[in-house]
């Protein structure tokens, strides 16, 4: 239900591999047009690689976890 060219950001307050990557990927199984594109962040925000491309993970002690 995306207009064309736009995008739509999944993220949550969880650090949890089924509520992050694993509703991504049956995502991305489910509609093939959907794919995964890298997210521009000041190299000061303190983050790291989720367990997919172009996923980032923030943890303690910035936030109690968030996954985008």
């Amino acid at each position: 239900m995306l207009k064309p060219g736009g995008a739509l950001v999944y993220s949550t307050c969880s650090l949890t591999r089924v509520q992050n990557e694993g509703v991504v990927e049956a995502f991305l199984e489910a509609e093939p047009r959907a794919r995964l594109e890298a997210i521009d962040l000041p190299r000061a925000v303190p983050c790291a690689p989720g367990g997919l491309p172009h996923t980032l993970r923030f943890g303690p002690p910035e936030t109690s976890g968030l996954f985008l």
